[in-house]
């Protein structure tokens, strides 16, 4: 009795450490300034964090001039990549979850979302709120963390609706309601429903990421059991949701969703060419399909065309009124003339970045910064708009 007694206390005090440890280490310093080294031939400057797994970043967004980027291991803050030794420092760290690892988070101004596997105990319905303002705890134990909040049993038995890896899992609008298309995972040989996920957040100074509501809309056309999410976008502050018929049909449908919860449903607003990808321009939601087509639209019902861009899988970021497409390791810079629909397109040197596959485009502070499987690249982003060589222009985009 006396060596079991021993037994138990000793696995409690490893426990009480790991414990510790964990919140300990889930906000610390990165000092990562050896990782920037110059080279005079390169035209990117490269940053590199200490830990290799950290450079695949899955996603990024620029707050308040500070870049928030999203790796294997967690969320970090760069704040100014002149400062070499002050560049960056861990707000989030949890050893052992893969953030982002099974689809690709969403970031917002003052959380992200993401779907993580957590020490290989793999959750399908796991959503987990990271908020970027650390909460300060006080006494014995004070240290400073980050808060995350996890979604309850109501949707224990749900699955995420097949989608692209490369898209987002959902989207976040201005009052902080993230949603994302789940599916009952109970009868996976039956008919399924699929339902619109709603959580309504809350950020606190005191005490973090807070849930405030969660439910689930129905849509009509929700009741086919095999859809396939294409995009998610909020665009006004509404949300839309690409979908299609995962069979292989011409088959596709855009849900609107209000700020008030008002669904409305546009069916074959492209002739059944599902759309693949949604971006802000120039005041307008934009929509690039399966057809190689582009349209625009402000009401989601009258949808203008403008011209063409290929290939299909690239991704797109309005900056400075230019629009900066990238795929796997390449970027350009095109400029849309509204009266004569002309397309001017630019490119980039991107020698010494080749093999390092783009994930996000973003102008913070002077630079234009990269993020990719491989780090970070960046430059000032007036020497950028300077050296980009004159590719073509005409009515359309083939890259």
């Amino acid at each position: 009795m006396i060596i079991k007694t021993k037994t138990y206390l000793t696995t409690i005090g490893i426990l009480v450490t790991i414990v510790i440890t964990l919140s300990i280490s889930c906000c610390r310093k990165n000092v990562t300034g050896p990782d920037i080294v110059p080279d005079p031939e390169a035209y990117w400057n490269h940053f590199l964090f200490h830990n290799t797994l950290d450079n695949f970043i899955t996603n990024g967004i620029v707050v308040d001039d500070k870049l928030m980027v999203v790796t294997r291991s967690g969320i970090f803050e760069l704040r100014d990549f002149d400062d070499i030794y002050g560049a960056s420092y861990t707000l989030y760290n949890h050893p052992g979850m893969n953030v982002g690892s099974n689809h690709r988070p969403v970031m917002s101004r003052d959380f992200t979302v993401y779907h993580a596997d957590f020490w290989g105990l793999f959750d399908q319905s796991r959503i987990t709120f990271a908020s970027y303002q650390p909460v300060v705890q006080r006494g014995l134990f004070a240290n400073r963390f980050v808060t995350t909040a996890n979604i309850g049993e109501q949707f224990s038995n749900c699955i995420f609706v097949k989608g692209d890896q490369q898209i987002e899992f959902g989207a976040v609008n201005k009052q902080n309601r993230f949603i994302t298309v789940m599916q009952d995972g109970r009868h996976l040989l039956e008919i399924m429903n699929n339902y619109i996920v709603y959580i309504d957040i809350d950020v606190c100074a005191s005490r973090g990421v807070i849930i405030k509501d969660t439910g689930f809309f129905d849509a009509p056309s929700f009741l086919q059991s095999r859809i396939h999410i294409t995009a998610y976008f909020v665009y006004n502050d509404y949300f839309y949701i690409a979908c299609m018929i995962d069979r292989g049909e011409n088959i596709a449908w855009l849900i609107e969703i209000s700020p008030e919860g008002i669904i409305r449903e546009i069916f074959n607003p492209f002739d059944g060419r599902a759309i693949l990808n949604f971006f802000d321009h120039q005041g307008y939601l934009w929509a690039h399909t399966s057809g190689f087509r582009l349209f625009k639209t402000k009401d989601a019902i009258n949808w203008i065309p403008i011209g063409t861009l290929s290939p299909l899988n690239l991704k797109v970021n309005e900056i400075d009124d230019y629009l900066f497409i990238f795929i796997q390791d390449r970027i350009y810079i095109w400029d849309i003339c509204v009266v004569g629909g002309i397309f001017t397109g630019y490119t980039l040197p991107t020698d010494n970045m080749k093999g390092s596959n783009i994930t996000s485009v973003h102008k913070q502070k002077n630079n234009l910064v990269i993020t990719t499987s491989n780090g970070i690249f960046y430059k000032p982003f007036e020497e950028v708009m300077n050296d980009k060589q004159l590719r073509t222009s005409s009515r359309g985009i083939d890259l």
